[in-house]
């Protein structure tokens, strides 16, 4: 049997598309977007070790944000987003393909009937998977949603961030921390 004894990791990283009313024009802007009044600290859990002071937090979202002025968020790149990650709760996935069980589309009779070139044949046969129609239907929806947010965001400032445990303990805490709490945003679990 053979042991590890060296880091073992098991990252993740989280992308985040957010709705402001207007883009913050300062650091000091942003902070009273993110964080109540009284709070100075920052951190996954109230009792996490590692917090962080919120004007460092605020300074790398404004940054973030200043990175993107002069390339704004397109309905594409927003489509990308729902594909390259399980959405949270906010926005589930069309119901024939749910990310939440490994194999719970398999058995879904949807995605039977709609996906695989033999319907009586195996759902985890990936051979009889129908991918070009799969793939083709998944953009459609990736678009339609993409579509969606922007219309019920009309006049909305939108940006788009990601965080992950790869950046240290400061990146999973604004990964995992609810960072965009108090703003109206979707975040997309790349786990």
């Amino acid at each position: 049997m053979k042991f590890r004894s060296d880091f073992v990791t098991n990252s993740s990283s989280s992308s985040f598309i957010v709705m402001f009313d207007e883009i913050p024009h300062s650091v000091d802007e942003l902070k009273q977007l993110l964080f109540s009044e009284k709070q100075l600290r920052y951190g996954c859990f109230s009792y996490d070790e590692d917090l962080f002071d919120i004007n460092t937090i605020a300074e790398i979202v404004f940054n973030d944000i200043e990175g993107q002025l002069d390339n704004r968020l397109t309905l594409e790149k927003i489509a990308e987003q729902f594909g390259n990650g399980a959405t949270c709760k906010e926005d589930p996935e069309p119901d024939y393909y749910e990310r939440s069980s490994r194999n719970s589309w398999a058995s879904d009779a949807r995605y039977k009937k709609e996906y695989l070139k033999d319907p009586n044949g195996s759902a985890t046969d990936w051979n009889n998977m129908d991918y070009e129609k799969y793939h083709k239907d998944h953009d459609a929806w990736r678009k339609r949603r993409a579509e969606a947010l922007l219309k019920e965001n009309e006049g909305k400032q939108i940006f788009y961030f990601h965080y992950g445990d790869d950046d240290g303990p400061l990146g999973a805490a604004m990964e995992h921390g609810d960072l965009f709490k108090n703003l109206k945003h979707i975040r997309f679990s790349q786990h």
